[in-house]
């Protein structure tokens, strides 16, 4: 693929990630229920906006992540919880941080939080 190729679909994947409430992993699947990571998306920009941080299912720990995100963007999705647990959910949102909660990730987009499980680890 050449350079002029590639850039074009980087430039149409971030386009559609982008988009409000992008990231659906699958078009049919409403919800995602458990382990979720609130952190960065792995997404690599070549132009702005790019959907940096955003929600993704959490794999077990020291298990290689794959997947897209469910929702990316530069705020968070709606979210329902604890005070203190959206406040550190909106925290790590705002640093580019990384929370493992568990809760609940439903369209349209809406982040139910019952418990921050804690920060990223190293292989999250």
């Amino acid at each position: 693929m050449t350079g002029r190729r590639r850039a074009l679909a980087c430039a149409a994947a971030v386009a559609i990630m982008a988009a409000p409430g992008a990231g659906v992993a699958q078009p049919g699947d409403p919800s995602f229920e458990g382990r979720l990571r609130i952190g960065g998306t792995g997404i690599l920009c070549v132009k702005e906006p790019c959907p940096r941080i955003g929600v993704t299912a959490a794999g077990t720990p020291g298990a290689p992540r794959f997947g897209r995100p469910m929702f990316a963007g530069p705020t968070p999705p709606p979210l329902v919880g604890a005070k203190e647990d959206l406040d550190r959910v909106r925290a790590a949102w705002t640093i580019d941080g990384c929370l493992i909660v568990e809760g609940r990730f439903s369209r349209p987009p809406r982040l139910e939080v019952r418990r921050v499980i804690g920060a990223c680890a190293r292989d999250d």
